[in-house]
C-alpha cells in the first residue's frame, strides 16, 4: 500500500486535521497548524490502522 499522504477520520482543529504520510520507507502523523505540519514517525502498524480505519469510515 503506497500513501505519500492522506487526512484521517474528521478529528482536527481550526486548521486542519490528522494527517499520515509514507516516505522513504518510513511512516508518519501530524496535525496541521497554522504554520503547517510537523510530522513524528510512527510503527508501520499504527499507519496501517489508521488507514483502514479511514477507509470504513468513508
Amino acid at each position: 500500500m503506497e500513501i505519500n499522504f492522506r487526512n484521517i477520520g474528521d478529528i482536527g482543529n481550526a486548521y486542519g486535521g490528522l494527517a499520515v504520510k509514507q516516505e522513504g520507507g518510513k511512516f508518519f502523523w501530524s496535525i496541521e497548524n497554522w504554520d503547517g505540519y510537523e510530522w513524528q514517525e510512527i510503527p508501520k502498524s499504527l499507519f496501517d490502522e489508521l488507514v483502514r480505519f479511514h477507509q470504513e469510515q468513508h
